[in-house]
């Protein structure tokens, strides 16, 4: 059964995870870009909003893996290391969209006309 802990193994591995992650981050962008009808400023933010995620992501991962070096005998192997900080930064792309909801509620909450106005109304009330 050793090609069982070896599947198991690769499945877990830092390479799978970074392969997941970038594929759920664009899976998602390409449906929410496909409902809103591939709106170029629409793309721009979710590129930035990658962009910063990965950077954010990338980052904690050089902090982990620099308390890493000075807790370990043995340093990690260079790929290894390339391999986790590749998950750390498609894990930031892809929690960084965890907040577009928090950010549209927050823009209904300080802007209720701008759901008025996807909806086609106006809240005119001079007519």
């Amino acid at each position: 059964m050793r090609w069982i802990r070896r599947a198991a193994r690769a499945a877990d591995s830092d390479l799978a995870h970074a392969l997941l992650f970038a594929g759920l981050t664009l899976a998602f962008d390409g449906w929410l870009l496909s409902h809103l009808r591939y709106d170029g400023r629409a793309a721009g933010v979710l590129a930035g909003l990658a962009s910063v995620g990965a950077g954010l992501g990338l980052g904690l991962g050089l902090v982990g893996a620099r308390l890493d070096v000075r807790h370990r005998n043995t340093p990690t192997p260079p790929l290894q290391t390339a391999l986790r900080l590749a998950r750390c930064a498609m894990t930031g792309a892809l929690f960084i969209h965890l907040l577009l909801p928090a950010a549209v509620a927050a823009d209904l909450v300080l802007h209720p006309d701008h759901l008025v106005g996807y909806l086609g109304g106006t809240l005119d009330t001079d007519h």
